[in-house]
């Protein structure tokens, strides 16, 4: 399988997550929020070539061509975006964690 990516339908998953297991879905709610909050953090350029990327499986030469640029500057940008988003994902999943945290904790 070298060199092939899979790729899932977020919706689609979604929709499996909530139908397959219903108590579960507000930790899915919060899962999906994070993660928006995360690409929401990313500059509009890498945010593009990060989702055509990753959550649409283009591939670098067709995002390179699209936005008239080399795709050097397609794998610079992805690698700067993936560091930024997985840096973003996991302040804000801290952020959470200790909302959570202080929610439960006796008065």
């Amino acid at each position: 399988m070298s060199g092939t990516r899979r790729f899932i339908n977020l919706s689609c998953a979604l929709a499996l997550l909530t139908t397959a297991a219903p108590g579960m879905a507000a930790e899915t709610n919060e899962a999906l929020n994070r993660v928006q909050a995360a690409l929401d953090s990313l500059d509009e350029d890498r945010r593009a070539i990060f989702i055509l990327f990753e959550l649409e499986g283009e591939p670098c030469s067709a995002i390179a061509e699209a936005f008239d640029i080399p795709i050097g500057t397609v794998y610079s940008r992805l690698h700067k975006a993936r560091k930024q988003f997985k840096d973003a994902h996991a302040r804000v999943a801290s952020r959470g964690a200790l909302m959570r945290r202080l929610q439960n904790e006796p008065r």
